[in-house]
């Protein structure tokens, strides 16, 4: 059985502002045995709020977060592209102590809690690289390293390498 339906909205569920005869009794059935019901429109004029409102107003009680149009999805792919492109400007042009010193500065504390497969994901490489470049860091005295974890001891001479 699906776990979830997609139902198109405007000629499926409504036309205008007139629900299709029986459409909030398939939907209200569908949701009582636990499935997913999510209502997609290609229409970018209202807002996933708009839609959400009047399902409701016809009889289909909807929260925003189970519409996807056409804005919400464009929104969230140009995000995703945007990131892409800060990725690939910071792995093209900038070295990877001075993107691993910055990262760990960003991180907002002294004491960074995180892998360094994790640290190694998000910049865009393999563990094997970070720790050899965080145990460079440690040699010099500008971090320490323990399980999980880095603390910055040296952040002067971080941020200076962040800044090449």
């Amino acid at each position: 059985m699906f776990k979830g339906f997609i139902f198109d909205l405007d000629g499926t569920v409504y036309v205008s502002d007139q629900l299709i005869p029986d459409a909030d009794r398939v939907i209200r059935l569908i949701r009582e045995r636990g499935r997913k019901v999510v209502f997609l429109s290609n229409k970018p004029i209202q807002t996933r709020e708009d839609y959400a409102s009047k399902l409701t107003r016809l009889g289909i009680p909807t929260q925003p977060d189970e519409v996807i149009n056409s804005t919400f999805v464009m929104t969230n792919y140009g995000a995703l592209i945007s990131d892409l492109i800060v990725l690939l400007d910071e792995v093209a042009f900038h070295s990877l102590d001075a993107r691993l010193a910055k990262t760990l500065l960003d991180a907002g504390s002294d004491n960074v809690h995180r892998t360094h497969q994790q640290i190694a994901d998000e910049l865009g490489t393999a563990r094997e690289v970070v720790s050899r470049q965080l145990k460079r860091f440690e040699q010099k005295g500008w971090v320490a390293l323990g399980r999980g974890q880095v603390d910055l001891l040296n952040r002067a001479q971080l941020e200076k390498l962040s800044r090449n």
